[in-house]
């Protein structure tokens, strides 16, 4: 906010001056309803009017912007961190999907045993 108020001038209307209406026409003897604002005239300075309005300073504009910073990074490595420490998915929560069964793959089991043994390399005769 300081960057950008610290440009502007903000004029007030006549309704926010005190005090108003008729017989009071003189801006010397008149203040404004903003906060900044400074006796006999209707300009109120941007950088006064955040100062004393919301106690933002030019000063601290730098030392937010690297707190803004150091938060960004600091959550950044915080989220490295986590995703490679944190198992997403893993342990007792997760569903397990069981597919149906079927009769091919039921087939496949049942002649698994016998394929295994045609396939087993035989112990020649001779050698020990």
């Amino acid at each position: 906010m300081e960057n950008e108020f610290s440009r502007i001038d903000l004029t007030c209307s006549a309704e926010s001056l005190i005090p108003s209406g008729p017989g009071y026409d003189d801006i010397n003897h008149q203040v404004c309803t903003l906060a900044g604002s400074t006796p006999g005239t209707t300009l109120v300075d941007g950088s006064q009017y955040i100062a004393q309005g919301f106690s933002y300073f030019k000063g601290d504009m730098w030392r937010n912007f690297g707190i803004i910073v150091a938060l960004i990074v600091g959550f950044l490595i915080l989220n490295v961190l986590l995703g490679e420490i944190v198992n997403f998915g893993a342990g007792g929560n997760s569903a397990k999907v069981y597919q149906k069964p079927n009769a091919e793959r039921k087939k496949a089991q049942r002649g698994a045993p016998r394929e295994r043994e045609r396939k087993r390399p035989r112990a020649q005769k001779g050698t020990s």
